[in-house]
């Protein structure tokens, strides 16, 4: 087990991503730094300051772990080259601007070749090659953005609202489907694609749907799903997760959207939960400092991980190559 050392940051908003390679972990809090770790060994590599007057909101590597974005509250995309000697601090090679609204996430198209952020009332599309604005993307009603997602081939962006779920073609910036409300509520809480990107499953209000990318046909509604904060897909796009407002975590069955099994033993609420890149597992991480790894197959427990102590646990992740968790 590795651990990263803490007190390093000043603040309490503290987040983090790895990149694809696990060489690296980035860390930002709300004290304007980034520090890069490496993986293997728990050890910092550099920290700097990125954002001079606003907090850190977000942080992105690129696929191919040369270049890491960070998002802030100065409505900025600043663009950093991980490529030379680190130690001397990271090269800024571009800084994108936002509009007059914060940038709450930031992501890179698959192939590496555009940056996606979003900020409430827009979502902007940049060319990654050279940092120039391709699109920029509102919602049909002038409501707020709330979250995006890229499909892994890089072709499909969804967006969620507090009013339904758009799916926006990323080649030319259009408006493929969507499913919107002009009264009352239908707040999308969270959407993810399949691996192939055929399909996509969306979280709203009261219930979760398994939609086609291409027609935007629902295929199927997972019934007592009691809604839910947070979904995944297997990797083998067989089984779906969903994490409900009351902590607790469900397995379905993607083609007949049966629910199989929930995944029961923490004491207290379940903050996020996510499949081992193989599939077999899934680690669940909860408020009662414990993160479970259960097995797919049959929902039943594999080992309890309490190297958190009394910390509560807010989010687990896999390495790509499911080594490490």
């Amino acid at each position: 087990m590795t651990c990263l050392v803490d007190h390093v940051h000043e603040g309490t908003k503290l987040f983090w991503t790895q990149e694809l390679a696990n060489k690296w972990v980035a860390t930002a809090s709300v004290d304007r730094t980034v520090i890069l770790w490496d993986a293997a060994n728990g050890a910092m590599v550099h920290q700097w300051v990125t954002h001079s007057y606003k907090a850190i909101s977000t942080l992105a590597f690129s696929p191919d772990s040369q270049y890491l974005a960070s998002g802030g509250d100065d409505a900025k995309v600043k663009v950093w080259n991980l490529a030379g000697d680190l130690h001397e601090g990271p090269e800024l090679i571009a800084t994108l601007e936002g509009d007059i609204a914060d940038v709450d996430c930031a992501a890179w198209s698959p192939r590496g070749d555009m940056i996606v952020f979003r900020l409430s009332s827009t979502i902007q599309l940049w060319d990654a090659r050279v940092f120039c604005l391709v699109y920029v993307l509102k919602h049909p009603d002038n409501k707020y953005f709330h979250l995006i997602a890229l499909s892994p081939d890089g072709r499909w962006l969804v967006s969620g609202s507090s009013f339904g779920y758009c799916i926006w073609d990323v080649a030319t910036g259009s408006l493929h489907k969507s499913v919107l409300v002009e009264d009352g509520f239908l707040r999308v809480t969270a959407a993810v694609f399949d691996s192939r990107s055929m399909r996509l499953v969306v979280a709203e209000h009261d219930e979760v749907n398994l939609v086609d990318v291409e027609t935007g046909e629902v295929l199927a509604g997972l019934k007592g799903s009691n809604g839910a904060r947070d979904v995944a897909f297997s990797p083998d796009g067989n089984l779906v997760l969903t994490l409900s407002n009351d902590g607790m975590v469900k397995l379905w069955d993607t083609c007949t959207g049966v629910e199989l099994f929930s995944l029961e033993g923490h004491k207290q609420k379940v903050n996020q939960a996510r499949f081992s890149p193989c599939g077999k597992y899934v680690a669940s991480a909860s408020e009662d400092g414990t993160v479970r790894l259960w097995k797919t197959r049959d929902g039943s427990l594999v080992t309890t991980l309490s190297e958190h102590g009394d910390s509560q646990v807010h989010c687990v992740a896999f390495t790509p190559d499911g080594e490490t968790l």
